[in-house]
């Protein structure tokens, strides 16, 4: 069977490579939200699925003669090279890698993180590109939902079992760690992050208002975010819809009566809807108790989490210690702070240990500049630009509480970036000049 996913694998990077406009984009979706993280296309960690299907997705802008044009016209160019450059030099100087290792390494960090926004950027040409692309995303979860909700009646989720086992000696720990109660991923490797992610596509769709059969896709989405059972997805797309709420409506009359309408469906849900009660539950746990009795993080653990990073941090503060030292050299080797750190749940954590403080100031560069790119095209288009400050921000919240597992840089960068062409395309046809 892993010449099977191989084969699709490697289908779906050759005719990204021979295909342009939106044909291309959607031969990307379908080949990253179909396709397990864990996928590889060869015994390489470094050489994923993934990453190759990103590659052929340059190597197709170039061939077409569109990866200049657009390169050119790319916003965060600057900050990208900036990141990019930092984190080969990480790797460069990490004494644990081989020649080979040093340069494969960063390459797929940043194909599988930063690049993906560009990624995203340079697969609209306008604003019918866009179009379509929401209509990729909304019809590929719709099948991803349905699923989920298969997996959750099942209690299981057979696909995920059979792929993770092909690389591995077991299944995947999401078919074993399931003390809070089954929790959905359907095709992506990750209910935490499955939860954020159909979270921001239902968000980025309210730029445009949700009719007739979309509305019962809509609730397939909701149903699919409370079955993913993570608090830190609850918490991210709550985060994003208020902000969005309040950036759009402020205290409007109609935000008001919205958050009263909301509220009281939440208090009849609650007290009829098992999943939802738990949902609930799980939050005002982490409120109440710092998380204690839900299993999983605990605020104290954050506390010693950020103190162990800080402990890693000053052995090489400027370049940190190196690509995946937390998995390869902590966990492996125990002692030190290892054991306060448990699962390294926190993309700071990560920067701290790992990365170092260059790449902290570079990282802190790029999203600045990309928040700051949002609010100038707020003029142009007020509800995209407000929905993609909101993604942001809640995308910030969450790989910060929880990480960057999961492929959710992949997935949330790449719809950001269609975002930001968009605004800049529209830009371009109103002759506007952005504020």
């Amino acid at each position: 069977m892993s010449i099977l996913i191989l084969a699709f694998v490697f289908v779906i990077s050759l005719a990204i490579v021979t295909t342009k406009g939106n044909r291309r984009l959607l031969l990307l979706l379908c080949g990253l939200f179909f396709t397990y993280d864990c996928v590889r296309v060869c015994r390489s960690p470094d050489i994923s699925a993934y990453t190759t299907m990103i590659l052929c997705f340059l190597l197709s802008l170039w061939k077409h003669g569109e990866l200049k044009a657009n390169w050119k016209t790319y916003p965060l160019r600057w900050v990208t090279i900036a990141i990019s450059i930092v984190v080969f030099l990480v790797g460069l100087l990490d004494n644990r890698l081989n020649f080979v290792s040093s340069f494969s390494r960063p390459f797929k960090d940043i194909c599988e993180s930063y690049l993906c926004f560009f990624i995203g950027y340079a697969s609209i040409k306008s604003l019918s590109d866009w179009e379509k692309s929401q209509e990729y995303l909304w019809n590929i979860f719709t099948f991803v939902g349905i699923w989920g909700l298969i997996t959750f009646v099942l209690q299981n989720n057979p696909w995920y079992d059979y792929v993770t086992s092909m690389y591995g000696n077991e299944v995947g720990i999401w078919s074993e760690v399931q003390t809070r109660g089954y929790r959905v991923s359907s095709f992506l490797s990750n209910p935490i992050v499955y939860g954020f992610v159909v979270g921001v596509i239902l968000i980025n769709r309210t730029v445009e208002k949700i009719k007739g059969v979309y509305w019962a896709v809509a609730l397939l989405f909701v149903a699919n975010i409370v079955l993913s059972n993570s608090r830190t997805s609850y918490a991210a797309v709550a985060i994003a819809f208020v902000i969005m709420y309040v950036l759009r409506y402020r205290f409007s009359v109609k935000a008001t009566l919205a958050m009263f309408v909301l509220f009281g469906l939440s208090t009849v849900a609650y007290f009829n809807i098992e999943p939802f009660k738990n949902m609930i539950d799980l939050m005002s746990d982490l409120v109440l108790t710092g998380g204690a009795n839900a299993g999983g993080s605990t605020t104290e653990l954050k506390e010693l989490q950020w103190v162990a990073s800080m402990y890693y941090y000053v052995q090489a503060p400027w370049f940190g210690n190196g690509l995946a030292y937390f998995g390869e050299v902590i966990m492996e080797g125990g002692g030190g702070m290892s054991e306060d750190l448990a699962g390294m749940e926190g993309y700071v954590y990560k920067l701290l240990i790992e990365y170092g403080g260059v790449m902290i100031a570079a990282v802190l560069a790029f999203w600045s500049r990309t928040l700051w790119m949002y609010a100038r095209y707020k003029k142009v288009n007020a509800p995209l630009s407000i929905v993609s400050i909101s993604i942001v921000l809640s995308f910030l919240f969450f790989i910060c509480a929880t990480g960057t597992y999961g492929s959710v840089f992949v997935y949330t960068s790449i719809i950001l970036g269609m975002n930001l062409k968009c605004l800049q395309t529209l830009s371009k046809e109103s002759k506007h000049t952005p504020a």
